[in-house]
């Protein structure tokens, strides 16, 4: 097995820009974590590209190029990229679904022009296309089993999502990108439906779960304090995390359930 390690400068973005992910991954067990993180990082390149760019044709040729990268992995070569080279690394250790790959890109193609979705499916399928895929490729690195993907892996990447575009609003209200429409409350509610039919058909869980299905634990703490603070996405309430969500994650992996 030949991975490659991550540097200390990838490390720190995924830490600084995706904190929860980060630290539900370093519950996996520590020959997993590299490609994982690979995986975190690659969603953050491409999550990035709108706010990095100042128009979109610039945003279109930097997904064009993750696009060809993507293709090049799965032919044998490996891109000049620190990111890129772990994500071969992953693909060739793990076999990670190339489809998967392909879903999320489709998906950010959205990112780079006015997205609005006019109704809770659009912005669903947005979000599973994006969350529940990345969460569907983690799944894959840690060897779940495929019954698990459909009824608790996408289901709860996909809840994960549709949170943390409600916790952005203003981070994308400033941008000019608006993705959601309707009431915040019925985006809460999808994302809360999702978790709570995951939850009642896992049960108890293998350990070795855990890292996809935590973020189910964050997802339910982040909703409960955005529906105390009126669903006021900018509240601090809804933007600075207490401590006790560190808790809850790691009382949830001691009892292998989310």
């Amino acid at each position: 097995m030949n991975t490659v390690m991550p540097n200390e400068a990838e490390l720190e973005t995924v830490r600084r820009l995706d904190g929860e992910r980060y630290l539900c991954a370093m519950f996996a067990s520590p020959d997993r974590r590299t490609a994982l993180l690979a995986l975190l990082a690659f969603n953050l390149e491409l999550a990035r590209i709108p706010e990095l760019v100042s128009e979109a044709l610039l945003g279109q040729m930097r997904l064009q190029w993750w696009r060809q990268s993507i293709d090049g992995i799965y032919q044998g070569q490996v891109p000049d990229h620190p990111i890129g080279r772990m994500l071969a690394d992953a693909v060739t250790e793990h076999s990670l679904d190339k489809g998967l790959f392909d879903e999320i890109l489709d998906a950010r193609e959205g990112d780079l022009t006015e997205v609005a979705f006019e109704d809770i499916h659009g912005l669903e399928s947005y979000a599973e296309a994006t969350g529940g895929a990345l969460n569907q490729l983690m799944a894959k690195v840690l060897s779940l089993d495929r019954q698990h993907v459909d009824t608790l892996v996408r289901p709860i990447g996909t809840a994960w999502a549709l949170t943390g575009l409600l916790r952005a609003m203003p981070f994308h209200q400033a941008q000019g990108r608006r993705y959601i429409t309707m009431l915040p409350q019925q985006v809460a509610a999808t994302a809360a439906g999702l978790i709570a039919d995951a939850r009642s058909r896992a049960g108890k869980t293998e350990r070795k779960m855990m890292p996809v299905l935590l973020p189910a634990v964050l997802g339910e703490y982040y909703l409960r304090r955005l529906a105390q603070s009126g669903y006021d996405a900018a509240h601090t309430r809804v933007q600075v995390a207490g401590p006790g969500r560190l808790l809850k994650v790691y009382l949830a992996y001691l009892r292998r359930r989310f």
